[in-house]
């Protein structure tokens, strides 16, 4: 059995909402709110959620980047949940981050060589042949040419900045590296690129990632398991064919249902129910499970807000039939048919039918001024 390498167990980060002269705090987002997650050594785990559930911050809380609220961190059989700075620095050789902007995340002022150099400067690492010569190696390594020593960022495309920030991130041979939307920022082509190389690295060099993202195809094709999160919480986790053949929480549902199915001949996607797409506000998330759990028949441990374990090959519960929710319209709106309009002149009518969008005859108009 692998090696537990990273072991999170109810972590919390949540940031106070202050108002008023004297700046009180009134309330608190939970960015993460009690997750629960492990990852064994040398798996990809996926983390995926919409914008704003908190899988970045779930990524800076596990590398120390930020002060957790609560919970335990423990990597390696340490608790690096608020251990102090000078005992950490020695750790993070081993626990690095690809940032998700490779424009942000260099330096424009440092060339390529002081900006993959800086893990030696920082952590005081010297080598056989200088910093120069394995700075230039893992340039080769990641597909980039070692002349590139002395180029500055801004003479580099997107793909080749984040080849260079992987290139960072390698320079100390990290155990874990948490890739924080490695490939959002480039075109289709470079995130194969960067995808596959991502992939050799870990062959080569035995490395364990957690890929935080919300492309649902980059994460089934780079992952082991899945973690769907939502409002701060892991809904579900499961292995990558369980998890996209059987879902079992309806916001996994709703995620896979929004993915568009490339062949228009294909069978349609199952449309998720309206209450799986509903989002409340981060400070005020509905008490316990994000979603209703009427929507399952069955959920258990889904009731109190828990993660969904599951075994390989469960089959996902059978679908409850709820009553469709009443549309909210304006009240002037009487039928779908009619739209809102500007009017250009006085008297144009705010709401009209389709087939009314003609102009009030030249006879109605007002007089021109002037």
């Amino acid at each position: 059995m692998s090696e537990t390498l990273l072991s999170v167990q109810d972590l919390r980060m949540h940031f106070p909402i202050h108002k008023g002269l004297l700046r009180r705090q009134v309330g608190a987002v939970k960015a993460v709110d009690g997750i629960d997650f492990e990852v064994l050594k040398g798996e990809t785990l996926g983390l995926v959620g919409e914008s704003g559930c908190g899988k970045s911050t779930t990524g800076r809380l596990v590398t120390r980047l930020l002060e957790p609220t609560g919970g335990k961190i423990v990597f390696e059989g340490q608790d690096i949940t608020h251990m102090p700075q000078g005992r950490l620095r020695p750790l993070r050789r081993d626990m690095q981050m690809i940032f998700q902007d490779p424009y942000s995340s260099l330096n424009p002022r440092h060339t390529v060589g002081a900006i993959v150099g800086a893990p030696f400067r920082i952590q005081g690492i010297k080598t056989e042949q200088g910093t120069k010569k394995a700075v230039q190696d893992i340039l080769e390594l990641v597909g980039l040419n070692p002349e590139h020593y002395n180029r500055y960022p801004h003479e580099f495309s997107g793909g080749q900045r984040q080849r260079i920030g992987i290139a960072r991130t390698l320079a100390l041979k990290p155990k874990l590296i948490i890739a924080d939307e490695p490939v959002s920022a480039l075109d289709v082509s470079i995130q194969a690129q960067v995808v596959n190389l991502l992939e050799d690295l870990q062959n080569e060099l035995d490395l364990t990632y957690v890929v935080i993202a919300h492309d649902l195809s980059v994460v089934r094709h780079i992952s082991d398991r899945v973690a769907v999160m939502y409002l701060g919480k892991i809904v579900e986790i499961a292995d990558r064919k369980s998890l996209y053949t059987s879902p079992m929480h309806p916001y996994t549902n709703a995620l896979l249902s929004a993915v568009p199915v490339p062949d228009p001949k294909g069978p349609r996607r199952t449309r998720a129910h309206p209450a799986a797409r509903r989002r409340p506000e981060p400070d005020q998330p509905a008490a316990g499970l994000p979603l209703p759990h009427q929507v399952l028949e069955g959920a258990g441990d889904l009731q109190d807000g828990r993660t969904a374990p599951r075994a390989a090959g469960q089959r996902a519960p059978r679908r409850l039939s709820l009553p469709r929710e009443r549309a909210h319209r304006h009240p002037r709106a009487r039928d779908h048919h009619r739209l809102t309009v500007g009017a250009p002149w006085p008297g144009w009518p705010r709401s009209v039918p389709h087939s009314r969008l003609e102009p009030t005859p030249a006879t109605e108009r007002p007089p021109p001024r002037g």
